[in-house]
């Protein structure tokens, strides 16, 4: 038996079960590899930001100097030097359009210096026609080099497309908490 008193008494309730986060979030790769370093454990607690798993950056490295030496070589290619931000080039300076020009220039005089002597009578109609085809191959040379340094250009806008990839794949091989939180699930090991 006991006096009856008056008392704060702690309201409580027991119950079995789960409790379910709030927000939950199931982490994966953009890239494929073998995980090569996990920073976390079951149950740590992570922060928004924080390295949680890397995988092997070997082959991604690999591939950034790929791309970056062909990038280089594109460059080059179009006359530019290999290491260097500015694309612009102007097509008529390239040596490839220079070459197709001084062709072209050529094939003109001689073609107006047959013309001429044809005019005069002094060489055969053969002469004047393999002058006449020859300005023609030379006209559709120079094109050509035009089509070509823009063929350049394009490979070089692609190459460079190719680099930006390989970099962010290279960056994709770390994987990141997108929250605050802790680690309820861990379904990968080194």
């Amino acid at each position: 038996v006991a006096t009856a008193v008056e008392a704060k008494v702690a309201r409580t309730v027991s119950a079995t079960g789960t409790l379910a986060a709030e927000d939950q979030v199931v982490l994966g790769t953009k890239v494929i590899g073998r995980i090569g370093e996990i920073s976390v454990d079951l149950g740590s607690r992570v922060r928004k930001g924080q390295t949680i798993a890397r995988i092997d950056p070997s082959d991604y490295r690999l591939r950034v100097d790929q791309a970056e030496a062909a990038l280089q070589q594109a460059r080059v290619r179009l006359g530019l030097p290999a290491d260097g931000s500015s694309d612009r080039i102007n097509p008529e300076q390239t040596s490839i359009v220079h070459q197709a020009a001084a062709t072209l220039t050529q094939a003109r005089l001689t073609h107006d210096r047959m013309a001429k002597l044809w005019e005069g009578n002094y060489i055969a109609r053969a002469e004047l026609d393999a002058a006449v085809s020859q300005l023609a191959v030379a006209e559709g040379q120079y094109q050509n080099a035009l089509e070509e340094v823009r063929n350049r250009q394009a490979i070089l806008v692609q190459r460079r497309s190719e680099l930006e990839i390989a970099r962010q794949q290279l960056a994709d091989t770390i994987i990141v908490s997108p929250m605050n939180g802790a680690v309820s699930e861990r379904q990968v090991s080194v």
